[in-house]
């Protein structure tokens, strides 16, 4: 076993225009990434997803182009045959229980803190798209040799209480707090 002790080496700094460029670049295919997260996970009966009058509900938290296309995959996908809604939250005390939670990179440390606080213990895949000095995704986004990856820390799914499809298990990097289990794919 390998444990990280920062970032996966060639995360890149998202700073410049160029990489502020990226980021719009990638929006699509992170909302891609989420769409399929969502799609190939199970959720617990608790969490109101088996009631079919019930949307699925994908939160987005912070400002971000990704917002823009998970209304483009609403507007025309389901979820297990139910309708998606696309969820802004301004404030922590807002967030109910979606069934995915999409953070911001631009989030505040002490905002992200409260969201994860209220999170505690809900069915909810917590997605970031930065990695925090204490990590709680998730599921977190990270750029790799000019490409968006993900890694999967494996007991916030277990503290979810959400089956996560062994199809999305072996694309990601698979972590277990700050120990890899399996690097994913290149």
């Amino acid at each position: 076993m390998v444990t990280i002790l920062g970032p996966p080496v060639g995360i890149l700094a998202l700073q410049s225009t160029e990489a502020q460029e990226l980021v719009v670049r990638d929006a699509p295919l992170k909302a891609a990434y989420i769409y399929n997260f969502a799609k190939y996970t199970r959720w617990p009966e608790s969490n109101g997803f088996a009631e079919s009058d019930k949307p699925f509900v994908c939160g987005v938290y912070g400002t971000t182009p990704v917002e823009n296309y998970l209304q483009k995959i609403a507007s025309k996908k389901t979820i297990q045959n139910v309708r998606i809604v696309i969820q802004h939250y301004q404030t922590p005390a807002e967030i109910q229980t979606p069934h995915i939670l999409f953070v911001s990179q631009h989030v505040a440390a002490e905002e992200y803190a409260q969201i994860v606080d209220r999170l505690r213990g809900k069915a909810t895949i917590l997605i970031g798209e930065s990695f925090r000095p204490t990590p709680a995704d998730t599921v977190t986004f990270y750029i790799k040799d000019n490409r968006v990856r993900f890694q999967i820390d494996l007991d916030r799914v277990s503290d979810a209480k959400v089956q996560v499809s062994s199809k999305v298990l072996q694309l990601g990097r698979l972590v277990r707090g700050t120990t890899v289990v399996k690097s994913g794919n290149p």
